[in-house]
């Protein structure tokens, strides 16, 4: 029988370095790389705005997700929590209980719980049904590989603007991937939930975080920069005509076909026909621009 023990990681505690930190993640990189990174002076807050609107979407629909399966779980499952006969006390109808010899390897449906004068309702009728997954973890998890994946995208600018950030970016990727260990391992000695709660708890956060970082936030999983892929420069359209040009007839050899492009100018000739221009005038040239 495990006793309940208040949470190591309160839900407080949970959501300000679960979805808070995450945010201010978002929007201090995104003014560190337009303001302090970036020597361009122009649109410089335009682009801000672009950074953190780009990566914060994608983050709380990851977040929105997270949560509805993790929801969808417990209440599908109902599992019993560790420390539900410590808070329960269950009373069978033939006014026995779960310690007799002769109620052991039991299933039991029909009780009674002795314990529900002495502890909160909503822990009765909600908090020891929903062992199965972890939402502390499966959330730290989710929020924590999201800051994984972005810091790693920022030392990928520092090292674009040639800056020496040292184990500045790993420490910080570290320290996000303790705090989730930290997390995942007080939800057991807490016996708040079973190993395998938090090991589904895990898998479902660190899924959701992979999916979000590589199909979702496009500019995580890429080669440049986040201001290279927010900031594109639109390609010229190509403009085709025809152009004639007029060759006297004292300077006509061969007829040249040339061919001008906007990225590179260059021509080609092509001597493979010969023209007899004894009685030609003009001739026109085809050329592309």
């Amino acid at each position: 029988m495990y006793p309940l023990h208040k949470d190591t990681v309160s839900h407080r505690q949970l959501y300000g370095i679960g979805v808070a930190l995450p945010v201010v993640m978002i929007v201090v990189i995104a003014l560190m790389e337009n303001f302090v990174l970036n020597s361009r002076p122009s649109k410089k807050c335009i682009r801000a705005w672009l950074m953190v609107h780009v990566s914060l979407l994608p983050y709380l629909f990851g977040f929105a997700a997270e949560r509805l399966l993790k929801e969808i779980g417990k209440f599908s499952v109902g599992r019993l929590r560790p420390f539900f006969f410590a808070v329960c006390q269950p009373l069978l109808d033939d006014e026995t209980t779960c310690d007799w010899e002769m109620n052991h390897g039991i299933y039991i449906q029909n009780y009674t719980c002795r314990g529900l004068q002495n502890s909160n309702s909503r822990l009765i009728n909600y908090g020891m049904r929903t062992s199965f997954p972890s939402g502390h973890t499966s959330l730290t998890c989710y929020s924590m590989i999201f800051c994984v994946y972005y810091l790693q995208r920022f030392g990928r600018s520092l090292r674009h603007y040639r800056t020496n950030y040292g184990l500045f970016v790993p420490l910080l990727q570290f320290g996000a991937v303790l705090w989730a260990w930290f997390v995942a391992i007080s939800r057991v000695t807490d016996y708040k939930h079973h190993v395998s709660d938090v090991l589904a708890g895990c898998l479902l956060g660190l899924g959701v975080g992979i999916a979000v970082c590589r199909y979702v936030h496009g500019h995580l999983k890429g080669g440049r920069t986040f201001l290279e892929a927010v900031h594109i420069p639109k390609r010229a359209p190509t403009l085709q005509q025809d152009v004639q040009v007029v060759v006297p007839q004292q300077q006509q050899q061969t007829p040249i076909l040339g061919r001008i492009s906007g990225s590179s100018s260059y021509a080609t000739a092509s001597t493979s026909l010969a023209v007899d221009t004894s009685n030609v005038d003009e001739v026109h040239v085809l050329s592309h621009i």
